[in-house]
């Protein structure tokens, strides 16, 4: 579910993105994105919504790695 709160936060400027981008969820910072993207709109913003995006999607997969094999093992 995507917040338009958030989103629209995000938007307003690169102060306010910088304040949001840690409570975005994946679809929100792609929506975000493809909005900055589509309107050929400001690089910074854009690096930094693409680096999050990737973050998210580590912190993630790291997390379903971990869990798939039980890492760390466990103290004997």
């Amino acid at each position: 579910v995507m917040r338009p709160w958030h989103i629209a936060k995000a938007l307003k400027s690169v102060r306010s993105l910088d304040k949001a981008l840690g409570e975005l969820t994946e679809e929100e910072i792609l929506h975000v994105l493809e909005i900055e993207v589509g309107g050929s709109r400001r690089s910074s913003v854009i690096d930094r919504l693409f680096r999050q995006a990737v973050e998210l999607n580590r912190q993630t997969y790291e997390a379903k790695l971990k869990e798939k094999y039980k890492w760390p093992a466990p103290s004997l």
